[in-house]
């Protein structure tokens, strides 16, 4: 390889390996912020949610009645916060809330499974197994609504 095609080599590299930087730096704190705010929503969210499963359980129901009680009235409040507020999604909302509810059906299996695991088997009571449902629930959810139901990626399809 000739020098002058190692300079260029390495000019290239410089310049990419800071692009690199630049641009991890801005995701970096673009996703401390979103995730910052998709905490707020979700503490908000879990408040009401546990709440109804809690009045639902209170009522008669059984761990997996209250549980879908519970995460029925969060969802809808849940979608629209998180679209305006956590993502400031403006893509078409139709295809969100679809992915939406895929994302939740799977953070939805996630909790439900951990919840009666922890019940039956942990020998833990059924409020508290409800409240150790919350933490997987809410990992699963974050990442699948930032990266599929209100991606913001540049090569995602959106309506404008």
């Amino acid at each position: 390889m000739t020098e002058e095609c190692v300079t260029a080599t390495r000019a290239w590299n410089n310049g990419r390996l800071r692009f690199q930087h630049v641009v991890a730096n801005v995701i970096i704190r673009y996703s401390s912020l979103q995730a910052v705010r998709y905490l707020l929503v979700s503490g908000g969210n879990t408040v009401v949610g546990l709440f109804s499963i809690y009045f639902f359980m209170w009522l008669g129901g059984t761990d997996a009645t209250a549980n879908i009680f519970g995460y029925s009235v969060g969802l809808m409040l849940s979608f629209i916060l998180n679209k305006k507020f956590t993502f400031a999604y403006s893509g078409a909302v139709f295809a969100a809330a679809v992915k939406f509810l895929v994302v939740f059906a799977v953070a939805y299996a996630t909790n439900i499974c951990t919840v009666l695991t922890v019940a039956r088997y942990g020998g833990v009571n059924g409020y508290a197994a409800q409240a150790l449902g919350i933490p997987p629930y809410t990992l699963v959810s974050y990442i699948g609504s930032r990266y599929f139901a209100f991606c913001s990626w540049p090569f995602a399809r959106r309506k404008k």
